[in-house]
């Protein structure tokens, strides 16, 4: 699981370095690359389920997690 999640994240980077998107040192993979890489295995994993990223870093969750990110104090279930 680890090694799929950080190559999740990998992948991540290199999409939003190809499409121009700053979000981090292009040397590194921060913690919205990994928080977002594991949010897509997890909906991999159980399909169909609403998972959500609680999260007050909206601009750049939502690039990867779109309307699933979601300010913690937002969300209600």
């Amino acid at each position: 699981m680890a090694y799929l999640l950080v190559l999740f994240s990998y992948q991540l980077s290199v999409i939003s370095c190809q499409n121009h998107i700053s979000i981090t040192n292009n040397k590194n993979i921060d913690a919205d690359m990994i928080i977002s890489a594991q949010w897509s295995i997890l909906c991999q994993e159980t399909p169909g389920r609403g998972i959500y990223v609680a999260t007050t870093n909206m601009k750049h969750l939502k690039i990867f997690v779109g309307e699933y990110a979601q300010n913690w104090r937002d969300i209600k279930f």
